[in-house]
């Protein structure tokens, strides 16, 4: 007996989800794609710094009691670089589209206040 063979679904087709309004959205991966990512790129630095402060030791460069200062700077950079864009994209995911907008407004006046202002000319006086 021949088996029957199931139709293939899209992905997107099984992640649809009909809000209410009559619009469907579709789940985008991208996110947890970079983070994973950016994860990969902090752990692969703090190895090469690890393994450098090693070598330092090893070849008398660095001072044992230095060693244990910079293992620890080492280490607590790693954690803020792993866990801020966790935060930020929790809190920035939990804001309100008008507190996003208004967040993007400061930071564009917060940028243009920061510019050196252009000083005007000085005339010669002939």
């Amino acid at each position: 007996m021949a088996q029957k063979s199931l139709p293939t679904l899209n992905v997107a087709a099984l992640v649809e989800n009909d809000n209410g309004t009559g619009r469907k959205e579709y789940c985008n991966m991208n996110g947890s794609n970079s983070m994973q990512g950016w994860l990969t790129l902090v752990g692969s630095l703090a190895i090469i710094a690890l393994v450098l402060t090693a070598f330092g030791i090893m070849l008398g460069i660095v001072k044992r009691a230095d060693a244990v200062n910079r293992v620890g700077a080492i280490l607590g950079i790693v954690i803020v670089l792993v866990l801020a864009p966790g935060i930020l994209a929790g809190v920035w995911s939990a804001m309100s589209l008008w507190q996003q907008i208004s967040l993007v407004a400061i930071a564009v006046i917060v940028w243009q206040l920061r510019r050196p202002r252009r000083q005007p000319r000085k005339r010669r006086d002939d």
